[in-house]
């Protein structure tokens, strides 16, 4: 199920667009007003919410593999930071070669496991 927050200004006026959809069907008053307030509302969801899911999660089994991989890679810097930690303690942790953890961060993050762990050490020291 699907929880609308009033607080997101796009779901607002979704709802806003149920309600005015609504009035109009128990007015049994234009079919196409009901139309035009209903297709408004599945604009904005798609447009908000599908979009927002499809760009976050492909559906591709090799992209949430490497997003599983990169989040344990990554949780296990932000809890270990602060040790004398190297490629090899890191990419241990998801099962994986030195290389390929350069690869998943250059692909992932633009950047490498070394300059991830020093740009994360100098966020938390400040």
């Amino acid at each position: 199920m699907y929880k609308f927050n009033h607080t997101e200004h796009w779901q607002q006026l979704a709802i806003d667009e149920l309600k005015k959809a609504f009035f109009l069907c128990e007015e049994r008053t234009g079919e196409l007003g009901v139309k035009i307030h209903l297709m408004s509302f599945w604009n904005l969801f798609y447009e908000n919410e599908i979009k927002r899911l499809t760009d976050v999660a492909s559906c591709s089994p090799y992209k949430t593999r490497m997003e599983a991989r990169m989040q344990k890679l990554l949780t296990f810097i932000h809890e270990h930071y602060a040790e004398n930690l190297s490629v090899k303690n890191i990419s241990e942790v998801a099962n994986i070669s030195e290389s390929e953890c350069y690869r998943l961060f250059k692909k992932t993050l633009k950047s490498t496991p070394n300059q991830y762990l020093t740009e994360y050490r100098l966020q938390k020291v400040c």
